[in-house]
């Protein structure tokens, strides 16, 4: 097809609806998955507004009202940031991890994962097993007891 006679994009990808979307992935993958995020913090914390006021404590007590948040301060707003990992945890960007695969034969819980089997890892499962997670309510125990929460520690 000469230059001229090629049709706009959007025509081509209506015309291949394997590829349709695919283009602007990764364009609206990095701000949607952000904003999403904050959407589930923001709405967890109107739900419970006790964490809302001691949020609100620490950034007066650190940032005051005069500036915006910068990246040297998160280091001394641990609330605000296990406030973001709990969201984190309960609210997965994709519930899915890409897909992994064994580079040898494997027994894991008891079954057999053979080489070269593809492996899903379920992260909405894990977050909300409660072999790992006293707590599965959002920002609830982890929380208050934000002492005890380190590092990458939930």
């Amino acid at each position: 097809m000469s230059p001229s006679k090629t049709p706009p994009l959007q025509i081509i990808l209506s015309c291949q609806p394997c590829i349709s979307g695919n283009p602007k992935n990764p364009i609206t993958g990095g701000t949607d998955t952000s904003s999403v995020t904050v959407e589930w913090a923001i709405s967890k914390l109107v739900k419970q507004p006790q964490f809302l006021r001691k949020a609100t404590e620490e950034l007066d007590r650190v940032i005051a009202r005069d500036r915006w948040v910068e990246e040297k301060d998160i280091p001394q707003l641990p609330y605000i940031n296990l406030i973001a990992k709990e969201t984190m945890r309960l609210h997965h960007v994709a519930t899915l991890l890409a897909p992994h695969y064994s580079i040898e034969d494997c027994n894991v819980a008891g079954y057999d994962i053979p080489k070269g089997t593809t492996v899903f890892l379920n992260t909405w499962g894990i977050a909300r097993d409660l072999n790992l997670w006293v707590e599965l309510k959002c920002l609830t125990r982890k929380v208050q007891e934000r002492d005890r929460c380190k590092g990458t520690t939930f």
